[in-house]
């Protein structure tokens, strides 16, 4: 998603690797999901269908970066335009640009449905505010949670009490959906367990801004690794229900330790990112945002060419993942970039300082991985 910039606090390089992974991850898991869609069995044995797990930590990162952005904005009500407009700003206008991808690829296609072109459709997915049936985009059910978790810390920036209180009381009702194992009626939004991710995050960048930990970087990043790694074997072999509320936890806790450890690594030793990781974790929010057209397209031509049928699984899976990726690259250069650079601007002298100065710059969601996920069975993550 957005990159990491640097930060009076330290630059975190290994947050954006983290984000381009979690990108990656979705991808070969729509592809994977899209491709079993067309007609055929999920390929190579379903071993990336845990890649759902990537949205997890998207989430996890979101919450990390949000407070290790603003947390010294709490109790100053002067910050919350600022805040507002970051935050929404590097959100909505690259998710616009690809919902019009998407839209027009409905509005192209014969076998669409026409539910997707319908105005109040079409007006809820702008606002990103839930309808029945999902929305145009249908990954765009992480950015639903983002601006919902955006919304409620922005209570800590107006009172520290008030935002203890509204936080706290949201995590009770997590907790609560945790127990049920679903959202509470009349409180799915408010009560989702995929948010608890969200205050492992904020946990997580708390102890980081207190100097925690000092040592065992390393040990924290394998430990994180392996239990991520354990969780994300446990599903493929199907010895745990990965819809189950308590696998948000087992993700989430493992995401938070890997977080943690590649922060307190990167806080002790100032290194950067290999090239290549760099630039997936720099356009690691548009290519969640345009995986999926991409994939349509390519699965289409693939379809019509008789690819589809033909080539190996695997191959239409690495093919297929590689230009959603590399779709994603170029739409961050062509659209998302300049729009980011457009918003600054547009902010310069307009919106007054919080008194945040070179803050890292969070990512949408991540969906957002991230993530975070929607109507469609081709887009279904979760």
């Amino acid at each position: 998603m957005a990159g990491v910039g640097q930060s009076e606090r330290g630059h975190l390089p290994s947050l954006e690797v983290l984000r381009g992974l979690a990108a990656a991850l979705v991808v070969v898991y729509h592809a994977g999901r899209m491709m079993a869609g067309q007609g055929g069995a999920v390929p190579l044995g379903g071993v990336f269908e845990p890649g759902h797990s990537g949205v997890d930590l998207f989430f996890v990162l979101s919450g990390f970066v949000i407070v290790y952005a603003h947390w010294q904005d709490r109790g100053r009500p002067y910050a919350l335009g600022r805040y507002a407009w970051r935050r929404l700003s590097r959100i909505y206008p690259p998710y616009w640009a690809a919902m019009a991808v998407m839209l027009a690829l409905f509005v192209a296609s014969p076998s669409a449905s026409g539910r997707e072109t319908q105005p109040l459709v079409v007006l809820g997915s702008l606002l990103l505010y839930p309808v029945p049936g999902g929305l145009v985009l249908d990954v765009a059910w992480t950015l639903v949670h983002e601006v919902t978790f955006y919304g409620l810390f922005a209570f800590l920036l107006l009172g520290r009490w008030i935002g203890a209180v509204v936080l706290g009381a949201w995590l009770c009702a997590i907790l609560a959906g945790l127990a049920k194992g679903a959202g509470l009626p009349g409180l799915e939004a408010l009560s989702d367990p995929y948010q608890i991710q969200f205050f492992l995050g904020m946990a997580t960048a708390l102890l980081v801004l207190k100097g925690l930990p000092r040592s065992g970087a390393g040990a924290l990043r394998a430990l994180g690794a392996a239990g991520f790694a354990a969780a994300y074997l446990a599903e493929w072999w199907g010895l745990a229900d990965p819809r189950a509320a308590g696998f948000r936890l087992a993700y989430g806790a493992a995401a938070a330790l890997l977080i943690l450890g590649c922060a307190a690594a990167d806080r002790l030793q100032a290194r950067g990112a290999a090239e290549p990781l760099r630039i997936l974790g720099a356009a690691s929010y548009s290519i969640y945002l345009v995986h999926v057209p991409v994939l349509l397209v390519v699965l289409e031509a693939a379809e019509r060419t008789g690819l589809l049928a033909a080539a190996p699984p695997g191959l239409l899976l690495a093919g297929g993942s590689a230009a959603a990726i590399l779709g994603g690259i170029a739409f961050s250069a062509v659209v998302e970039q300049p729009l980011l650079r457009l918003c600054r601007r547009l902010a310069r002298g307009r919106i007054p300082p919080s008194g945040s100065a070179g803050l890292l710059q969070p990512s949408a969601g991540l969906p957002v991985p991230v993530a975070s996920e929607p109507a469609s069975s081709l887009a279904q993550t979760r």
